[in-house]
Formats: C-alpha cells, structure tokens, sequence
C-alpha cells in the first residue's frame, strides 16, 4: 500500500500589483527550492523547466512509501497574470500559440520569450 500526500504551494505574490519580473523571477527560484527539500532531483533543473512545471499546474513525486502531489495552481494563476496583463508582460507572446514549437529544443517559443525577457529584468 502507497500513502498520499495532497501539498499545496501559495505564492507570495497576493495582489496583481506585486507582480513584477523580479517578483515572477523570485517565485520560480522558491519553487524550485521547496521542491528541492523534498524531491533532490528538482535542484537540478533549470528555470525553463521549473517554468513548465509551473504551467503544468501540478507536480507529482513518488515515493517509496508516500506519493506526493503538489499542487501549483496559484503559481500557475501568477504566470498567466503576468504574461496577458501586466507592463513587464511579454505582449508580443500574448497572442503566440502553445502549438508554434522551436523545432531544435521542441520548447514552445511563448515560453522562451517569458524566460528571455524575465532574465534580462533579472541577470
């Protein structure tokens, strides 16, 4: 038999204007360490993939003995906010579709506009 475990990451991030770059930047790296402490396979990834574990919404670690789901809908709700509506968004990936893929990192090209333009506000 396999235990569950249901967790549930709230960002800092409470109100629309405290989105920011650095704000957005801030959340991505804190995830990644949180998630860290509990999956050690997790520091070893890099923004763009904490990024897509992000849009996922959800994470899931598997255990020996406990499954733990992570749910990152309000991180999710963040990134979505930050790209359609606030000034630091990229507006020109707004309108981009998930499906146009760089064919040499088969990355969606919507999210390597959002990383570029976050680590430019933010070397």
């Amino acid at each position: 038999m396999v235990l569950s475990s249901e967790v549930k990451y709230d960002t800092r991030i409470k109100n629309f204007e405290d989105i920011s770059p650095e704000s957005v930047m801030f959340m991505l790296r804190e995830i990644k360490e949180d998630i860290g402490r509990l999956d050690f396979s997790f520091t070893e990834f890099d923004l763009m993939m904490v990024l897509e574990v992000v849009e996922a919404g959800e994470y899931e670690i598997k255990g020996n003995s406990i499954n733990t789901h992570i749910d990152l809908s309000s991180a999710k709700s963040v990134i979505v906010a930050y790209r359609e509506s606030t000034e630091g968004g990229c507006k020109s990936c707004v309108n981009l579709k998930r499906e146009m893929l760089d064919a040499q990192s088969a990355t969606s090209v919507h999210i390597v506009g959002f990383l570029i333009l976050i680590l430019i506000h933010n070397p």
